[in-house]
């Protein structure tokens, strides 16, 4: 019998969980996409309403604004010279094309970058002609299937990358824009790098950051795969001193650290960063995964760029705060070759994180400083995953809510860019669409920043929590769109009731009142009554008025009565089929996740664990047991 109850608790808290989760939306068949068959397209630039993707042969410019997404296209093919050396080497045509992977404008032009069968090479183009072409080795991979970053900042590029086929030499290389190699400098040939996947590149006042995963060192392996690093060269670094003058000289790494720890527990690491975004001047947010299998958690933390260029100056010491921090000697240029880690590491704790292995965050994109109708300001975040989903975040000062999650795609997202489109100018308010473009491995696709229009009713509008979409009138809508119709929104489900009633009473006439008759008529005719006889003069009786409503507006009691009823004997056909099929004595297996982490830490974890499954803002769900360390 106590088993019986349990199983009908489970049941119970189980339905309540499911109806608690955000609702996902399925725009998949309102989300107009570009399909890029036989391709590995990834994006390069994005300026404004359009974006430049990097395809086979060509790169795409993708109009946004358009009703359909629609491209211009811009071909570079690799010369039948270096097909032909590449058919010797590869049988698989397939490796022997020009697959695009940097673009930077220069003058009035262009610079394009490519495998070109094999053997890298850049373009400068003007005006849609080709001008020059110079190698790219360093700055694009070989193949297409190694993964490449780049920056262009003042009269530099930076690439971060492999050199060679067998991806043995991975490196930051620094070149002038023109494609010559007076100022080009590269990172060490040795402890660099080791096994890396390069996520991003971005400038960081003075300095040039690169984030990457790559082998642990053996003091940190303890059953790691990979682990997040971040590494910083100054963007003017002169060089290293003879003999190694081609090498960067202010090259330092350090570890990055995105965990959930707590005294006396083990902690969870997220050790593996998939996206990096820069929130303002001073704040960067990170998508990362855990290498627990079986887990599916992921994670987002924050970070400061002030304490990261702190931490990574700290291997060169006695430099000058307005110089470029650097080994300005042999001894210590030696020291930073053979080891360019720094012992402490950059740590965040996350912000938000999900455990329910269904999706896994890879990308990301921030609106800072989002300020709805009512003035409140907030951060919204929306998280691309693995399963073409898009999880639509809002972060307060005090917690981080999971609002929506809308589906757009069928395969893993990789990039995310938030793009908005003026609209025409109504009652002096000045409307914008949101929308988001995603890129995917073989596909764009633009799907709306919110899910608004995909919702049923007054009420899911305005429990959903999104701070973008109000009830106007009939209909859920984004607000940043009808700002013209400020005074009609609701923005409160209580406010739902008054406005259905004030419809109700506008649209449907009351059968006791009258039309008014038009003034020319009301000296021909005496007022009719609502009456069977129309001879009768006598005005109706309240009795007869009101035995005539009655039935009219009671039919929705039977109703209200056999769902009632329909709900309890569902509820006791639930207790009395777990109280048959399941044995007292018969005990349940326990989940794989769950008899990992089975401990929480307080009563008001257990609590957050019940009001969202899977989902959390608040410290963490689940604790790692003392049965098996993760370092």
């Amino acid at each position: 019998m106590i088993a019986s109850k349990k199983a009908f608790l489970c049941t119970f808290l189980w339905i309540f969980l499911e109806i608690g989760q955000a609702k996902v939306y399925d725009l998949t068949n309102v989300t107009p996409n570009l399909i890029f068959n036989n391709e590995s397209i990834v994006k390069l630039y994005d300026y404004g309403s359009h974006v430049l993707i990097g395809g086979r042969n060509a790169i795409y410019n993708v109009s946004l604004n358009e009703r359909e997404l629609g491209y211009s296209t811009h071909k570079w093919n690799a010369s039948l010279t270096a097909v032909a050396e590449c058919g010797k080497i590869f049988d698989a045509q397939a490796a022997c094309h020009n697959d695009i992977r940097v673009y930077y404008p220069y003058r009035s032009g262009f610079v394009l970058c490519g495998t070109y069968a094999l053997s890298p090479m850049c373009a400068q183009f003007e005006d849609g002609k080709l001008i020059k072409q110079f190698s790219g080795l360093g700055q694009t991979p070989p193949q297409s299937e190694h993964r490449s970053k780049f920056l262009a900042t003042g009269s530099h590029v930076f690439t971060a990358t492999v050199a060679d086929f067998s991806a043995t030499d991975p490196l930051l290389l620094r070149r002038d824009l023109d494609g010559s190699s007076s100022s080009q400098l590269r990172s060490p040939r040795q402890g660099a790098f080791e096994e890396p996947e390069f996520i991003e590149i971005h400038s960081n006042y003075q300095d040039v950051l690169v984030w990457f995963t790559e082998a642990p060192t053996d003091t940190e392996k303890c059953g790691m795969r990979k682990e997040t690093r971040v590494a910083r060269v100054c963007a003017r670094d002169p060089g290293a001193a003879r003999p190694h003058e081609t090498e960067f000289s202010s090259f330092s790494k350090a570890r990055v650290e995105c965990a959930i720890s707590e005294q006396q527990q083990d902690t969870l690491y997220f050790n593996q960063l998939k996206a990096i975004k820069r929130m303002g001047s001073t704040r960067l947010i990170g998508v990362f995964q855990s290498q627990l299998a079986g887990l599916g958690a992921s994670a987002l933390c924050e970070f400061d760029t002030a304490d990261i260029s702190r931490t990574l100056q700290r291997k060169f010491e006695g430099y000058q705060s307005s110089s470029c921090p650097r080994a300005t000697s042999q001894d210590a240029q030696l020291a930073t070759r053979s080891n360019p880690m720094v012992e402490k590491k950059i740590s965040s704790k996350p912000f938000y994180y999900a455990f329910d292995g269904k999706d896994r965050f890879t990308a990301l994109t921030i609106e800072e400083n989002f300020e709805d109708i009512d003035g409140r300001k907030m951060d919204l975040i929306w998280v691309g995953t693995d399963r073409g989903n898009v999880l639509k975040l809002i972060r307060s000062p005090n917690k981080t809510i999971h609002v929506s999650t809308m589906k757009i795609a069928k395969e893993a997202i990789q990039e995310l860019t938030l793009v908005k489109k003026k609209l025409l100018v109504q009652n002096g308010q000045k409307n914008v669409q949101w929308n988001l473009i995603a890129v995917t491995g073989s596909g764009v696709y633009r799907a709306p920043a919110s899910a608004c229009t995909q919702v049923d009713g007054c009420l899911e509008c305005t429990q959903m929590g999104d701070p973008m979409c109000a009830w106007i009138t009939d209909k859920c809508y984004p607000i940043n769109e009808h700002l013209h119709r400020r005074p009609y929104m609701v923005r409160e489900p209580m406010k739902c009731v008054e406005t259905a009633q004030s419809v109700n009473s506008a649209t449907q006439p009351s059968t006791t009142r009258r039309r008014a008759m038009p003034k020319e008529l009301i000296a021909f005719r005496s007022p009719e009554c609502l009456c069977e006889r129309r001879e009768e003069t006598t005005p109706c009786g309240i009795a007869e008025v009101i035995q005539n409503e009655v039935p009219s507006r009671s039919g929705y009691l039977p109703c209200l009565l056999f769902t009632t009823f329909g709900c309890f004997l569902g509820a006791c056909a639930t207790y009395m089929c777990t109280w048959w099929c399941r044995s007292p004595k018969e005990k349940p297996s326990p989940s794989p996740i769950i008899d990992a982490f089975t401990q929480s830490t307080s009563p008001s974890m257990q609590s957050d664990m019940s009001t969202r499954t899977g989902y959390s803002s608040h410290g963490p769900l689940i604790q790692t047991s003392s049965k098996q360390t993760y370092c």
